[in-house]
């Protein structure tokens, strides 16, 4: 299990997430705007993956890149999702660890967060 940090003002992004992903620690954050409150919030979460929801209607790169030049979450792997494929160029110049398109959500991202998902290492004796 590990901790999870979804930005998403989707209803459907929101419903597949919590049904794909439901057995992890699960934190559902509006998309819409980063505020001082939502900064707290994840560093205290210190999320082992971020989801991100891009949007045209709303400004994600201001989520992004406080993710990034955070100390907090600065090698914290990002999922973009995405309402269609265009979005690929976008995470690629971004840099995203990973991009998903809300039509392949509930098919892909259980495999793509255990990608980045920590490994609990254990030692025998």
């Amino acid at each position: 299990m590990c901790t999870i940090v979804c930005f998403t003002d989707s209803g459907t992004v929101t419903s597949a997430v919590q049904a794909t992903l439901g057995d992890h620690d699960l934190h559902m954050l509006s998309a819409s705007r980063l505020s001082a409150d939502v900064r707290d919030v994840v560093q205290r979460l210190a999320p082992d993956v971020v989801l991100l929801e891009l949007s045209r209607a709303m400004d994600n790169a201001h989520i992004f890149f406080f993710l990034r030049s955070d100390q907090t979450t600065r090698e914290t792997p990002i999922v973009l999702v995405s309402a269609n494929e265009s979005s690929t160029h976008q995470a690629r110049v971004l840099e995203a660890d990973a991009v998903l398109t809300n039509a392949s959500l509930p098919d892909k991202l259980r495999h793509t967060i255990a990608r980045f998902q920590p490994h609990e290492h254990s030692v025998a004796a």
